[in-house]
């Protein structure tokens, strides 16, 4: 059995996988140690066989725990993903140390789904990140940009009355009759018609590409598995997975 830990800018998120497949995941708000290792063995202790689990990896875009990362070093043969980490894909970004652990990993995972394809990963979270890696499995690069909520908080932060909208659907107006509907039509309609813009860009030069949506904001994208459109949860995690396996010592 393995144990995947995802550190992002908001979530913790701890799966167990066996093989290829995801046998469970929780996400953490906050995690210190003690939690840690109580999830893990309370997960064990409810399984008809006990397993035993002998890998891990870890992920992160923050500064987790050290006693954590002790831990996991001394009970585990433990990977902690960094810009040297053997990958099954080629890095040909000209900034390979400043690229994010999650923007490698939900490539891999998607190298993983659709081997010999040119792919463009679209997540969509506390960010939205673009990234290509093409049917040769170079990883190109891709694009940045601010996320849904990211966007509502800095409209506030950065003017003196625009209010703060915490509460939004994935389906608002054109048209704005009021501010709070006005900056959510912008915000909203906004974000997708720049993120269908960029698909369609990609597909005028790579006409066969598939794109693969993840993250915790894809409900408010189109992705009805049509025109090489894929929604894929938790693709991160997969990726990590495929990377411990690669590097794995049975």
């Amino acid at each position: 059995m393995r144990l995947i830990i995802d550190f992002g800018n908001t979530l913790c998120k701890v799966a167990f996988y066996e093989n290829d497949e995801e046998l469970n995941l929780r996400s953490f708000s906050n995690i210190n140690l003690e939690m840690l290792q109580t999830h893990i063995n309370k997960y064990i202790n409810l399984q008809p066989v006990p397993g035993k689990i002998t890998h891990c990896i870890v992920s992160s875009v923050i500064n987790y725990p050290a006693e954590i990362k002790a831990y996991l070093q001394t009970t585990y043969q433990f990977i902690e993903l960094s810009p040297n980490t053997p990958l099954p894909i080629s890095i040909k970004y000209e900034t390979p140390n400043t690229l994010g652990n999650d923007r490698i990993a939900a490539v891999v995972g998607g190298k993983s789904l659709f081997p010999d394809q040119d792919l463009l990963i679209v997540d969509a979270g506390t960010c939205i990140t673009f990234d290509f890696l093409n049917k040769n499995g170079d990883y190109l690069g891709g694009a940045i940009t601010p996320g849904i909520k990211l966007r509502f908080k800095s409209l506030n932060n950065y003017t003196d009355k625009l209010p703060l909208i915490m509460h939004f659907g994935k389906d608002v107006k054109l048209i704005g009759s009021s501010t709070e509907g006005s900056i959510k039509s912008g915000v909203i309609n906004g974000v997708k018609a720049e993120v269908n813009g960029i698909i369609e860009n990609y597909r005028e030069e790579y006409p066969e590409i598939k794109i693969i949506f993840t993250g915790g904001d894809i409900n408010y994208f189109d992705t009805t598995p049509k025109n090489n459109i894929f929604a894929v949860a938790n693709l991160v995690l997969k990726g990590l997975n495929t990377i411990l396996n690669y590097n794995a010592e049975d």
